[in-house]
């Protein structure tokens, strides 16, 4: 009982209170130790991989056969036949950070800060000085000097600061969701800097309401950039290709997928880029379709309702960053969301945390108040009056008959029909009128 007790509790409790006495847990074969992480990795562009190994207690032992075995058992078997007894929010990091290969393991470049932090610095430092560098330059990003000499705009210091980081990441080749209320400035100071170096072009994919505002501000802001809006149905994408800049929706990137992905841009930037929130839509998919050198989005709200949306945002701007979307959902989602493992948030946290940048309009803008409405109100004109009243009259005839019939409840369909039209006719009676009335 009391061996039993100890394999499968005195992780825990190590984790929180000192241990005395462990000499006599030699009897019980049972030994609580820290192991320490020794890895031979060879550096890639997005992973590392290599060899890895735990000493623990003096004994080294492959780090997949480790990871196999406290998968197994929640311990791990020396020569001795000692059973160790290891952290389990250590070994279940481990687990989500490693993953075996063909030959060894692999870890993902953005998973350096974290695997850091369990080895010993020194032997960190000699492993990752190279990738360390970039990780380190994130500090020190506001001393980064970003000269704008194509861009007519004046930039806020908070502003100034965006475009710093986005300018690192853009040097670094890494993705970055900037999760402003307001960061489209930003963005066009960006891109002129990178234009007229830069030889292909960058796709901006954004809402249909947001495109005449791109095009209205690409103009006056960065006036040496040549851009076109890739939306009508008379759109010539051999012709779209003659700019720096191709404007274009959602919509018609799920219809022109096919022609779209042969080219290579020198970015892609996703606006409101919660429309690729669901990595099941064709929507998200022709978006993970794009090939690019550099990937940025923008979005006020990255994600709305489950951590699946933010997998698909990544897989987007930094493809390494995630595995498999279950491993996602195994290593992430379902712990946070189902289990409240706090160690798996804090680890999610750290590694997303560079790149997503986070500031509301309230906290950069300090003079100005919340929120400012103005309510206008714009008078029908006399034939829009008419075929309004023409409809309400028509509406009311059938709803006090379908009442009179069917009762309140059973007659909502109707009701809600004739709200609808009206509000239509109201607002948009093009729309209802075959373009007639305006």
């Amino acid at each position: 009982l009391a061996k039993a007790f100890l394999t499968e509790h005195l992780a825990e409790f190590a984790g929180h209170f000192a241990l005395f006495g462990a000499e006599k847990l030699r009897k019980y074969k049972i030994t609580h130790a820290k192991p320490k992480l020794h890895l031979k990795l060879g550096s890639g562009i997005d992973y590392f991989e290599g060899e890895g190994t735990l000493e623990i207690a003096d004994e080294r032992i492959s780090l997949l056969d480790a990871l196999k075995q406290y998968r197994k058992n929640r311990y791990i078997t020396l020569n001795d036949g000692t059973q160790a007894v290891l952290n389990a929010e250590y070994m279940d990091q481990l687990s989500r950070l490693f993953k075996k290969r063909k030959q060894g393991l692999r870890v993902s470049f953005f998973d350096l800060p974290l695997v850091e932090e369990l080895m010993e610095s020194s032997a960190a430092e000699a492993s990752f000085s190279k990738s360390r560098e970039v990780f380190s330059g994130f500090n020190t990003i506001g001393k980064r000097s970003v000269p704008l000499t194509r861009f007519t705009g004046k930039l806020r210091p908070y502003q100034k600061a965006g475009l710093q980081w986005l300018d690192y990441l853009y040097a670094n080749k890494l993705g970055g969701c900037l999760a402003d209320d307001m960061g489209l400035g930003k963005a066009i100071a960006l891109l002129s800097r990178i234009y007229p170096k830069a030889k292909a072009p960058t796709l901006i994919v954004m809402p249909r309401s947001l495109l005449f505002n791109w095009a209205r501000e690409l103009d006056p802001l960065a006036p040496s950039l040549t851009h076109c809006i890739h939306h009508s149905t008379s759109r010539d994408w051999k012709a779209a290709l003659t700019n720096n800049i191709i404007l274009t929706t959602y919509g018609t990137l799920r219809a022109d997928i096919a022609t779209i992905t042969k080219t290579r841009f020198h970015a892609v930037i996703l606006d409101e880029s919660q429309a690729i929130k669901n990595l099941n839509t064709q929507t998200a998919q022709a978006a993970l379709t794009l090939t690019a050198i550099h990937r940025i989005a923008l979005s006020g709200t990255p994600v709305e309702n489950n951590l699946g949306e933010l997998y698909t945002l990544f897989r987007f701007l930094n493809p390494a960053m995630f595995n498999s979307a279950a491993d996602f959902d195994r290593d992430y989602a379902q712990p946070i969301q189902k289990e409240n493992d706090d160690a798996a948030a804090d680890e999610l946290r750290k590694k997303i945390y560079p790149f997503i940048l986070r500031r509301l309009k309230d906290e950069v803008l300090k003079e100005l108040p919340a929120k400012v409405e103005q309510v206008l109100y714009v008078e029908m004109g006399t034939a829009q009056k008419k075929h309004y009243e023409d409809r309400r009259l028509f509406y009311k005839a059938i709803i006090d008959g379908e009442i009179e019939k069917n009762g309140i409840a059973k007659s909502q369909f109707v009701i809600l029909e004739a709200m609808l039209e009206l509000r239509q006719i109201a607002t948009v009676p093009e729309s209802k009128t075959e373009g007639l009335i305006e």
